[in-house]
C-alpha cells in the first residue's frame, strides 16, 4: 500500500514522520475545473492540518501557466490561475514564493502575492532549464517542486511598469500577427 509518510512544516523545510496519514489509492486527483478535490483524512490528519493551517508554511515554488498555477509544499496541487487560485495559495500562509517568469502569465500573480505582502521571488528561465537539463524531466509538477529548492539562486520580483507593459504589448502584437496570418490563408 503507498501512503504518505512525510510532512514539510514551518520555515525550516524539515521533514516530520507522522506514519500512514493519507492513503495514496484514496486521494482524489483532479476535478473537471483543474482544481485539486480535498482527500479523505483520518482523524490524525486533521490534527496535523489543523497544526499546519496556524502556521506559515515558508517557502512555496509555484510553476504558472496560461489557465493553472502548480504548487509544490510538501504535496503538489493545481490552481487556476485566477484571483480565487491565488485566494486559495494565500490561505496557506506562505511566506516565500518562488516562481519562473514566464512572459505575461506571470504578471498577475506576481503582482497580487507582492502587494499581500509576501515576497515574491523569481528563477531566472535559463537556471532552471539548465537544472531541468542535469535531471532529465520535464514537468509542471517537477517545476514546482525544483522552485521551491531554489531560493537561493532566485532574485526577489521587481515591478517595473515599464518593461511590464513592453511584455504585454509584445504578447499582444504577437497574438495580431497570427490572426492577421490565419486571415490570409483562409
Amino acid at each position: 500500500m503507498n501512503s504518505y509518510i512525510g510532512l514539510l512544516v514551518g520555515e525550516s523545510n524539515t521533514l516530520l514522520d507522522w506514519g500512514n496519514m493519507v492513503d495514496v489509492s484514496s486521494e482524489a486527483k483532479s476535478s473537471a475545473t483543474g482544481v485539486t478535490n480535498p482527500y479523505r483524512r483520518t482523524e490524525h490528519c486533521d490534527k496535523i492540518h489543523e497544526y499546519r493551517c496556524d502556521k506559515e508554511v515558508g517557502v512555496i515554488g509555484i510553476d504558472i501557466s496560461k489557465e493553472h498555477l502548480i504548487t509544490s509544499r510538501g504535496r503538489v496541487r493545481r490552481y487556476e490561475n485566477s484571483k480565487k487560485g491565488y485566494e486559495e495559495i494565500l490561505k496557506m500562509k506562505p511566506c516565500v514564493i518562488v516562481l519562473e517568469p514566464t512572459g505575461v502569465y506571470a504578471i498577475r500573480p506576481s503582482q497580487y502575492f507582492k502587494e499581500k505582502g509576501i515576497k515574491v521571488l523569481q528563477v531566472s528561465p535559463n537556471v532552471l532549464s539548465r537544472e531541468k537539463e542535469l535531471k532529465g524531466k520535464k514537468t509542471d509538477f517537477y517545476d514546482a517542486e525544483k522552485l521551491e529548492n531554489m531560493v537561493n539562486k532566485a532574485k526577489e520580483y521587481d515591478y517595473n511598469p515599464l518593461k511590464e507593459m513592453t511584455t504585454l504589448y509584445l504578447f499582444l502584437k504577437d497574438i495580431e500577427t497570427k490572426y492577421k496570418n490565419r486571415l490570409k490563408r483562409a
